[in-house]
C-alpha cells in the first residue's frame, strides 16, 4: 500500500464510497480477490493432482484393517 503526504493514506482509501469492501478491492487491490490471481500452470496442476493421489492412496492403505496390505 502506498502512502503519500507525510504518511498519510491515499485519498482513494479516505473517500466515502461503496459499501462493498469486495468493490473496494476491486479497485484498489485486485489480486487479493481470489478471481484476481493467476491460475496455476499446468506443471503444477499435474504435481498438485499427483500429491492429492499419494495421500489418497496413504489414506487408503490406512484404512485398511492391520495385517491386510499394511506393511
Amino acid at each position: 500500500m502506498s502512502q503519500t503526504h507525510e504518511g498519510r493514506l491515499p485519498a482513494a482509501y479516505l473517500r466515502a464510497g461503496s459499501a462493498s469492501f469486495a468493490e473496494f478491492l476491486g479497485e484498489h487491490a485486485p489480486t487479493l480477490l481470489p478471481g484476481g490471481r493467476p491460475v496455476a500452470e499446468p506443471a503444477a496442476r499435474a504435481e498438485v493432482a499427483a500429491v492429492r493421489q499419494e495421500v489418497a492412496d496413504m489414506a487408503a492403505a490406512l484404512a485398511q484393517p492391520a495385517g491386510r496390505g499394511r506393511q
